[in-house]
């Protein structure tokens, strides 16, 4: 049985593009080899503020599914002919990609000529792929230079002072490549201040799930060099709720089946959920620690209206939250606001996070699938925004006793690098 379209990896071919006379002719000449390959995306990025609608016409007249797009160089980077296009088709990848279907990366420039074979090969791609690429100018040609199967060398201008000397054609990405090496330089930063955190707290187990299909290099080292008991999975999560800013539920969920799995049933443990972009002092673990069923803690924050969220605590139990939709939100905790004993995972076997939940709700719906309101405090109270950030007392010792809490977990917002307190 010969494969189908869908059993078939898909391709993304990304063309940069600029207006020339000779523009249509070459846009003709490659759309034309494309036609000929199946289960493809065509990527292409106009050097300019705005899309031509005489490459749109031919896009749409080729039969390819293709996304148009324009990007312009600024500054230093103007010179740098394709960069920009390149990097705009790669944002668009990882915005609308569905993570769970495999799929290869190449850029295929339209004044190049290409062979039907490369795109079979291309769809082989499994983390990166080089191919020998021929000129017609003085350098005949560049290549790997491939012994047993690895790539030890190569052919090609400047390969004495260039680790990969290759041409942009001369090589293709699994998809994956671009979500476990995204362009966002926090992830290992935060990783080690994590893990530096997680050295001084005894007998623990770190559980890290990357959202992908594969595992990155990177982390697995800073793990192995942590010296913490660590499990390192991995989980996609579904673009079109990437959209929806449910981000961490499928790693969330994977790392819940594990322990369901692995855990040893007659031993007490209790689980936390640690978004790694968070600060927490030691003290909030030795609290964590004496989890019955739910612990739930105050947390603080620095950006936006809210500077702390807390529960409400009479006669030693929780009668309110104050914090944010606190008046519809039965459980108004944060996501590092509470703690559970990993007993109330085998209590409730299907409790899991799911994709149904309105964005910051997920630890609404979480939480009410293994509690039961019977008593309902009647008294309400607004919580006190803040209008100007600037005129906040973030002392700790007058925070203390504004909230007359303790004081666990810090949290930096991800944007404008503040830090949130709990």
């Amino acid at each position: 049985m010969g494969n189908s379209k869908k059993s078939l990896t898909l391709l993304y071919i990304i063309t940069p593009t600029y207006d020339r006379p000779t523009q249509i002719p070459d846009l003709v000449r490659l759309s034309n080899t494309l036609r000929n390959v199946k289960n493809l995306h065509w990527i292409v990025v106009e050097d300019g503020i705005k899309t031509l609608p005489h490459v749109k016409t031919l896009l749409e007249k080729s039969n390819i599914s293709y996304t148009y797009l324009s990007a312009t160089a600024h500054g230093k980077h103007r010179n740098l002919k394709g960069l920009a296009q390149r990097n705009i088709a790669i944002d668009w990848i990882r915005k609308n990609h569905p993570r769970e279907k495999n799929a290869a990366v190449y850029f295929a420039d339209d004044d190049n000529a290409y062979t039907l074979e490369l795109f079979e090969e291309i769809r082989k791609t499994r983390k990166v792929s080089v191919f020998p690429v021929a000129f017609s100018g003085n350098l005949v040609f560049e290549t790997p230079i491939v012994d047993n199967g690895k790539v030890t060398g190569y052919i090609g201008w400047a390969r004495t002072t260039r680790m990969f000397p290759l041409d942009m054609a001369g090589f293709a990405l699994n998809v994956n490549v671009l979500f476990n090496y995204p362009n966002i330089p926090t992830q290992i930063p935060d990783l080690v201040r994590l893990s530096n955190t997680l050295r001084n707290v005894r007998n623990l187990h770190w559980i890290v799930v990357e959202d992908g299909l594969n595992l990155s290099n990177y982390v697995k080292s800073l793990l192995q060099d942590s010296k913490i008991l660590y499990t390192y999975l991995s989980a996609s999560s579904p673009s079109s709720y990437v959209k929806r800013r449910l981000k961490g539920i499928a790693q969330r969920n994977k790392a819940l089946s594990w322990i369901r799995k692995n855990h040893h049933k007659g031993l007490d443990a209790v689980l936390y959920f640690a978004d790694d972009d968070n600060s927490y002092t030691l003290e909030l673990f030795s609290e964590i620690r004496k989890t019955k069923k739910i612990s739930v803690f105050p947390v603080g924050f620095t950006g936006g209206d809210m500077t702390f969220q807390a529960p409400m605590i009479e006669n030693g139990k929780v009668v309110g939250f104050y914090a944010w939709a606190h008046d519809i939100r039965v459980f108004a905790v944060d996501m590092a606001g509470f703690a559970l004993n990993v007993r109330v995972l085998f209590d409730y076997p299907k409790m899991m996070f799911s994709y149904t939940t309105p964005a910051g709700m997920n630890e609404e719906y979480f939480l009410k699938q293994c509690c039961t309101i019977l008593v309902w405090h009647i008294r309400t109270q607004s919580p006190k925004l803040a209008k100007n950030i600037s005129n906040i007392d973030w002392n700790v010792s007058s925070l203390i006793k504004r909230l007359k809490i303790n004081t666990k977990i810090y949290k930096r917002n991800r944007i404008n690098e503040n830090i949130l307190m709990r």
